[in-house]
């Protein structure tokens, strides 16, 4: 069960946060601290069109904009229009671009198996790398206390569901 408290992302600045899959026949992860679930990622269908992320008992949906785009809609669950477009620039680098005009990169590096979301200005705020080589699992780390990332906490499933379809494919 996902935690019911009131947390915030800051609640867990430089602890070591795990992504892991219980089932490797299933499409869902689950985001850890120690033994506690704070929120998950579902894919339903095909890999890398839409998702369902839970974090601190709230639910988004991200979904591909279109077969021809690279483009991914965040929607608030249930609601047809988009809160934040993420697009991907070229190989290793994407930008989401959020309301009033804020946007953050997120960055890939394909041969450190590292994941981070900076701001525009270049600062880390979290952190994500490979565990291992043959496992799924994920090590993540909030670098930073932003008020950005305790309003908008699904930017964190963002980069690890960008992270995981990109390394899908």
């Amino acid at each position: 069960m996902i935690n019911s408290g009131m947390k915030i992302l800051s609640d867990y600045v430089g602890k070591t946060l795990i992504l892991h899959q219980p089932s490797i026949f299933k499409k869902y992860f689950q985001l850890f601290f120690e033994s506690e679930v704070i929120g998950s990622i579902e894919i339903p269908k095909n890999f890398g069109s839409k998702a369902l992320v839970k974090i601190f008992n709230t639910t988004w949906e991200i979904k591909r904009e279109s077969i021809w785009k690279n483009r991914l809609g965040i929607y608030q669950y249930g609601y047809e229009l988009p809160i934040a477009i993420y697009s991907r620039k070229n190989f290793g680098k994407g930008f989401l671009k959020l309301d009033k005009g804020i946007i953050l990169w997120l960055y890939y590096s394909v041969w450190k198996g590292i994941s981070e979301i900076r701001t525009e200005s270049g600062k880390v705020l979290i952190s994500a790398k490979n565990k291992s080589i043959w496992k799924s699992d994920r090590e993540v780390k909030i670098i930073e206390r932003n008020e950005l990332l305790n309003a908008k906490p699904w930017i964190l499933l963002l980069l690890l569901f960008v992270d995981l379809t990109r390394q899908r494919h």
